[in-house]
């Protein structure tokens, strides 16, 4: 896989809903060859998103977002309102956001960067995805498949422009 291949990330736990990034990534790995993208899984809130952020490397990150909302919904958020100010978005300890705006400060943030997130409601040990969660989970595969898409023909498009 090219560095500039786009990364997708998967971010989570082994618990319950906050499973959703790596459920999307594990979906996505059957595809693979049709993405021309690199897929990892990061655990949730961890630092080493910042070794594999990069300024030139488009990035689509999956996670569970926690919200007031009913569990299931689907949320997309662009890289300017990732750093915006926002309350917290991500289930995890060390915020997601706050891995971002430290990566944009070392200039390593991707200029191109997207995040597909899904409310969630269960995080507890042992416990399962719940049907709210996995039902969403094919139609964040099928989102993502169009977000590369359009990155892609943005990029063709650009790169033949005078």
């Amino acid at each position: 896989m090219s560095r500039t291949d786009p990364l997708i990330i998967g971010i989570g736990s082994p618990w319950g809903d906050d499973r959703f990034g790596w459920m999307v990534v594990e979906r996505l790995q059957s595809m693979s060859t049709m993405l021309q993208s690199e897929l990892l899984t990061a655990e949730r809130g961890s630092a080493e998103l910042l070794q594999w952020l990069q300024h030139d490397r488009p990035t689509l990150l999956i996670d569970a977002l926690r919200s007031d909302d009913q569990v299931g919904i689907v949320k997309v958020i662009e890289r300017e309102a990732l750093l915006g100010e926002v309350d917290a978005i991500s289930s995890h300890q060390i915020d997601l956001r706050q891995i971002l705006v430290l990566a944009d400060t070392l200039g390593q943030l991707p200029r191109r960067l997207c995040l597909f997130g899904v409310t969630i409601d269960c995080w507890e040990v042992d416990a399962h995805p719940s049907a709210a969660i996995e039902a969403v989970v094919e139609s964040i595969c099928e989102a993502v498949v169009a977000q590369l898409t359009t990155w892609r023909e943005g990029y063709l498009l650009n790169s033949v422009s005078p």
